[in-house]
Order: C-alpha cells, then sequence, then structure tokens
C-alpha cells in the first residue's frame, strides 16, 4: 500500500485485460486520477472510450471475477450466482468420485471455473491440487497411482544403441500417449472435495478480509518437545505465555504434529473467543512442515493435514487473516525469542 505526502492512500491503476479500475482516497481524487491516465493513454495512441467509465463508488460491482467493497473496511467477496455455481461444481465432482468414471473434458472445464474462483479466496486454492493430479495423472512420467509426476531419474530406461554400442537413454518412455475419455482420480481428490464442501457451507458468499479491521495484530510463538509445549502471544499490550505437558496419547505422536497442534489449538481457541475477528493473526515456527502444510494444504501425516484445514476454517469462519512464517531455531535463540 502507497501513501501519498499528506498521509493518504496514494492512487493505484488495476488493469485485467483491456479493462482498468483505479482507487483512491476520496471521489474527486479518483475522478482526476482518472483524467490523467486517460490522457496518458491517449497521448500513447490508445483509445478511452469516456462512455464506459462508473461513477466512484465504495461498493461498485463484481470486476475481474471479484467484488471488492471498501465501505468501512476492505473485504472481497463474490456474486451469489457464482458462490452457487462453485457449490454445484465441487457436487459434481464429489458423485462423479464416488462412481469411479470421471470424464477428462469435464473435469477442465470445472477446474477451469475453479481456478478463477478460487482467486478471490485464499482459502480456497490449496484444496484444488488433487483435481490438478487427477487431470494430469494419465500422462507419461506420472505415477499411475498418486498421479504425481515422478523424478526424471525414475522415468529414464536406458537402451543399447545397435550401432555404437552405448547405452542411452530411451526418449520414447515420455512420447505423449492417447489421452483418455474417463481418468481414476487422485487420493488426494476426495479428501480435498471434502474440505472445499465444508468451507463451501452456506447459500451467503464469503467475505474475506483483505486488510486487517482492528488494531489487533498478533505475534504468536510457540515451541514443543517431548512431553511440554509453550507459546507466547503478543498483541502489543503484552505478552500472554501459556505452557502445559502433554498427555501420553499426544506423546505418541510425531514431533511435527505436536509442534502444528500446539499453535494451532492457541489460534482456534482466540478465534472462538472472537478475539481474532477483523484482526491478523502471524504464527511464528522452526518448524517447515508446519509452514508448508498450511500453504499446501496437504501433508502425508493425515493428522497434520486436518491441522491445517483447522486453521483455514478458523480463517474463514473468524474473518481474520492467518500466516504461518518459518524462522530457524538458531535465529530464534540469537534473537532472544
Amino acid at each position: 500500500m502507497k501513501l501519498r505526502a499528506d498521509g493518504e492512500v496514494a492512487c493505484e491503476v488495476y488493469v485485467y485485460v483491456d479493462d482498468g479500475r483505479l482507487t483512491g482516497h476520496s471521489k474527486i481524487i479518483c475522478w482526476r486520477a482518472a483524467h490523467r491516465l486517460c490522457s496518458v493513454l491517449n497521448s500513447l495512441g490508445i483509445q478511452d472510450a469516456a462512455r464506459k467509465r462508473s461513477e466512484p463508488s465504495q461498493t461498485p460491482g463484481p470486476w475481474a471475477g471479484s467484488v471488492v467493497h471498501t465501505d468501512g473496511d476492505v473485504r472481497v467477496t463474490v456474486s451469489a450466482e457464482k458462490w452457487a455455481k462453485a457449490k454445484a461444481h465441487v457436487s459434481e465432482l464429489i458423485e462423479m468420485a464416488r462412481s469411479g468414471r470421471m470424464n477428462l473434458h469435464r473435469l477442465r472445464q470445472i477446474r477451469g471455473f475453479l481456478g478463477y474462483f478460487v482467486r478471490t479466496y485464499r482459502w480456497g486454492n490449496p484444496y484444488l491440487k488433487g483435481l490438478h493430479l487427477t487431470i494430469d495423472g494419465w500422462r507419461p512420467g506420472c505415477d499411475p497411482v498418486t498421479g504425481w509426476k515422478r523424478p526424471a531419474k525414475f522415468r529414464n530406461v536406458l537402451v543399447k544403441d545397435e550401432e555404437s554400442g552405448d547405452w542411452i537413454v530411451d526418449e520414447r518412455v515420455d512420447e505423449p500417449t492417447v489421452e483418455p475419455e474417463f481418468v481414476a482420480h487422485a487420493p488426494r481428490l476426495v479428501r480435498d472435495l471434502d474440505c472445499l464442501e465444508v468451507l463451501l457451507e452456506g447459500d451467503v458468499p464469503a467475505r474475506e478480509f483483505v486488510r486487517a479491521t482492528t488494531m489487533h495484530v498478533g505475534y504468536l510463538l510457540g515451541d514443543a518437545s517431548g512431553q511440554g509445549f509453550g507459546s507466547g502471544l503478543f498483541d502489543g499490550q503484552g505478552v500472554a505465555y501459556e505452557a502445559a505437558t502433554w498427555t501420553s496419547a499426544a506423546q505418541a505422536n510425531s514431533s511435527n504434529w505436536r509442534e502444528a497442534c500446539n499453535l494451532t489449538d492457541r489460534v482456534l481457541r482466540l478465534a472462538r473467543d472472537g478475539v481474532l475477528r477483523g484482526g491478523e493473526v502471524l504464527i511464528f515456527t522452526d518448524n517447515t512442515t508446519f509452514e508448508s502444510t498450511f500453504y499446501k494444504g496437504y501433508s502425508v501425516s493425515e493428522e497434520l493435514s486436518d491441522l491445517a484445514f483447522r486453521l483455514r476454517r478458523a480463517e474463514r469462519e473468524a474473518g481474520c487473516i492467518i500466516h504461518v512464517i518459518h524462522i530457524s531455531g538458531t535465529r530464534m535463540k540469537e534473537s532472544g525469542i
């Protein structure tokens, strides 16, 4: 976000294909910015259709697939028709997965729409990976079970050249095959669809906050060992520290799960108490597995994947912004964290 010398938000120009939208801190400033932009475009020989301009508004209609409102806070959503269409597509994918026969052409159509849809909601993008693996898992070089692309060293096959006698890579292994009409779903797809179905609950489109609406920004740090765990939340007024010991059942879980569970549980309690409403929380961890699972939405550990989904669901329902940031343990010690 850019600021002017007088402290007001500076004007910005956003272009989508052949359409543009300007932002400013007042109506008159928006008109001046539009005049300046169109003057520059005309000087470059780019025609401007003045009849297509619309009045400056804090509650404009859909543009580039999203609806952005700034009356009181900055939030983004979609139209009711687009929300209903996304729910219908997810339901259709679930039925196709249950039948075991998924039409490849139809899958690509649905992916095109959902890929456009999740540009608005940051919590939706991680759960499209199963669809990508299902659509492209039939290609040469991909694992027929998981859909993931195999490393080159496992895809290449050496054959003996008849003329030279040397062993060379058989390039025919990666030759394109006939595209199938139907494909089997990737193992990850079923879980991804279940997550999307939960996140798309309700008939009213979800509203996602682009900026925090309150002054509450929490910095959450924590660590967990074999028998105990602790976390500290700094909110600008002080540090709220908690510590406890694991139960015998929790101690049996992996260290990655204990690290993630420690911080996730703290955030979920804050969200449940309404503390994070309209706020922003930055979670610092020395566990790279937890960070990657949060942004990818998936881990080979089902328990870890569930924790990441619970964080995404809390972000959607509590109306807050959550970041998971990795900081090495050595750096934490050196900085006194």
